[in-house]
């Protein structure tokens, strides 16, 4: 239970530090911004890049194309002029509440498994 306690912990410490590389997200933005200037969003464009100058990315980053599906071009072409930062922020906070209504869900529908342990359990597998 503690080695369980130790994992949410550094979980939770990782996720909730600021980190200034969007990562892959950073294709669904770009995506976003080329989709909404009429170009083709399946093709890296450099000065599209949202972090262009923030943070360095690193090689496997260089040149990702977007490989996303399709439809998920139309709601970040919605978000291609909002700061990119907040919009995975939102997103996170937005993936938290949903996971934590399907525990919560999980855990009234099964009511005779709310133990201390099954909690962490939920805690610990949570994919932030």
């Amino acid at each position: 239970m503690l080695g369980l306690c130790l994992l949410i912990a550094l979980a939770a410490a990782l996720t909730l530090q600021r980190d200034e590389n969007l990562r892959d997200f950073a294709t669904f933005v770009q995506a976003g911004k080329a989709y909404e200037g009429g170009l083709n969003p399946y093709v890296r464009y450099k000065d599209l890049d949202p972090t262009a100058g923030i943070a360095p990315r690193t090689p496997l980053e260089a040149g990702s194309p977007n490989l996303n599906p399709p439809i998920s071009v139309y709601p970040f072409s919605l978000l291609a002029d909002a700061d990119p930062f907040a919009v995975r922020d939102g997103l996170s906070a937005v993936s938290a509440l949903i996971y934590a209504g399907a525990c919560a869900l999980l855990l009234r529908a099964y009511a005779w498994q709310r133990r201390p342990l099954v909690a962490l359990w939920l805690l610990a597998v949570a994919g932030f």
